[in-house]
């Protein structure tokens, strides 16, 4: 009897056990990641006057959006669907001329459904030299953003971002990617592990976008170097200038639009799949070539359908 107690007791304990592991991984409570100088940190919203050059926003669960007005002063502010605490309000400090934003009070433990609406507001025109972008649980809408650098980083949410930049970088757990970039960036480079990324420019002297399990979208007029890859998904390209293009598919169809003015070669090698060429072209065994061949094109796949067709 004694032995039948201690196995039903062992048994209880496992599953106490097993409850607190599942309510730990599944997020049932968030914790805000503790931060360097938090006590240098403001509680609440804030209106700043002073120079702000850098903006810097690590945000748990919601959504963080960037908007513009007619004043010479930055607004912060918040909205959430609950009465927060005050450990449960943004905290923010102007370091420098860096204005740095965080979800709440370093390493509060959060339950799993408090969101937040973040609303930075910049002054019309502002042209930031850093912005940096970190959400755990949150979407992102960054329309007309100007900045010298741009850094987005998504563990769970889509982002929407129109801006104007040099150089980005953007990478996303799990969530959609649509960007769209004006001016002539010098370097684009995008990482996605689960989600579509839909990227257009103009004109980007570099592009480098990369996906584990998502399909993939680029339309850019013109690209001195682009580098697209994907081990599932489909990947679309569209270019109507092109220097050097490669694009590689471990499972998944790719479509390519190429200029056939003033000309390209093309390198094309499937494992398991066809190929489709809807440009007039030259054949000689895996290459391709059309006009003064200038453009150089490789594309390959290990399992999935070839297509290239002429750009629009």
């Amino acid at each position: 009897m004694n032995n039948q107690r201690m196995k039903w007791l062992y048994l209880l304990c496992g599953v106490v056990v097993i409850a607190a592991v599942v309510v730990s991984v599944t997020g049932i409570f968030k914790e805000v990641g503790g931060y360097a100088n938090a006590e240098k940190y403001s509680v609440g919203e804030t209106e700043i006057a002073e120079p702000v050059k850098n903006l810097s926003i690590n945000w748990t669960s919601g959504k963080v959006s960037i908007a513009y007005h007619g004043e010479n002063t930055v607004e912060v502010r918040e909205f959430s669907k609950k009465d927060l605490s005050e450990d449960q309000e943004l905290r923010w400090w102007l370091d420098g001329e860096t204005l740095r934003i965080q979800f709440a009070k370093s390493g509060l433990r959060l339950n799993w459904n408090l969101e937040k609406e973040l609303t930075v507001t910049l002054p019309e025109g502002k042209a930031l030299e850093n912005a940096e972008i970190n959400v755990t649980s949150a979407d992102v809408a960054a329309p007309e953003l100007k900045a010298e650098a741009l850094s987005l980083n998504t563990t769970s949410g889509d982002a929407t971002i129109q801006a104007e930049v040099n150089k980005l970088a953007a990478t996303a757990t799990s969530g959609d990617l649509a960007l769209t970039l004006t001016g002539e960036p010098q370097e684009i480079q995008v990482n996605s592990t689960s989600g579509k990324v839909l990227l257009e420019a103009e004109k980007a002297k570099k592009i480098k976008v990369g996906s584990t399990s998502g399909n993939l979208e680029i339309r850019c007029a013109e690209s001195e170097e682009m580098e697209v890859s994907s081990t599932s998904g489909t990947i679309q390209t569209s270019l109507k200038k092109i220097g050097q293009v490669k694009i590689g598919s471990t499972s998944g169809n790719v479509t390519a639009a190429l200029p056939q003015n003033p000309g390209l070669t093309a390198e094309v090698s499937t494992t398991s799949g066809d190929v489709n060429v809807e440009i007039p072209m030259e054949k000689n065994g895996k290459t391709w070539r059309c006009g003064d061949g200038s453009g150089k094109v490789s594309i390959s796949t290990t399992s999935g359908n070839v297509r290239m067709l002429e750009a629009e």
